[in-house]
């Protein structure tokens, strides 16, 4: 009964699509360097996996300023949370955590 009468959302479903478009539009844009492993000493030293902030360790456990996308791209933002139900409290999180 909950799930029938809880407010609907297709928020993470049209950010998903959105992402995966837009990752066949770019397949050849490299992962930043300081998100991939070093599995050996010439990557190491080429600087992957350098700068790289792990979440859990940072205060609230968010990385603020940590990039994920390629630079080609810039930042993007694929989920809008609707002003409905939970949404709304994670759109709160969110705009709090990407000081809006």
């Amino acid at each position: 009964m909950y799930c029938a009468v809880a407010p609907k959302s297709n928020a993470v479903y049209t950010a998903f699509n959105q992402a995966m478009a837009e990752a066949k539009e770019t397949p050849d844009l490299s992962v930043p360097k300081h998100l991939c492993n070093a599995p050996i000493q010439l990557m190491d030293e080429s600087g992957y996996g350098k700068e790289y902030r792990y979440a859990h360790d940072e205060p609230d456990a968010f990385a603020r300023g940590q990039t994920y996308f390629p630079s080609e791209l810039g930042e993007q933002t694929y989920y809008q949370p609707s002003n409905r139900g939970l949404e709304i409290k994670i759109g709160e999180k969110l705009k709090q955590l990407r000081g809006l």
